[in-house]
């Protein structure tokens, strides 16, 4: 088969309805070679349905504050709980052990009142 056989392919495919989706069909992270194969307006709305769908593992930085001040930067970095988003190095999940670890090595001292 030749490469147009596959690109004609890739043409004839619908733009991914969800985050699962993707990972299925991978073709959808490459280009076509006339056109990209997602609009502006779909890459738009694919974001917006990643970010809902990730349970707030994923922020949102438009709306993210500019400053985090302490006690909020200390709660974000500490608040692990059962039944949080888990998460991931490499796509396996962060043991619930080595994010401990991560919170006792932090530089407390060194975080400010005010944080950008």
């Amino acid at each position: 088969m030749t490469a147009d056989f596959w690109i004609d392919r890739m043409a004839e495919a619908e733009p991914p309805s969800s985050p699962g989706e993707v990972r299925l069909t991978p073709h959808w992270t490459r280009l076509t070679p006339d056109r990209a194969r997602l609009t502006p307006d779909e890459v738009a709305a694919y974001s917006r349905l990643v970010l809902e769908s990730s349970n707030g593992a994923l922020q949102d930085l438009a709306a993210f504050p500019e400053s985090l001040p302490r006690d909020e930067l200390l709660r974000r970095t500490t608040s692990w709980k059962p039944g949080d988003p888990p998460f991931f190095r490499d796509g396996l999940e962060i043991d619930r052990t080595e994010l401990d670890a991560v919170a006792l090595n932090r530089n407390e001292a060194g975080i400010l009142d005010s944080n950008p």
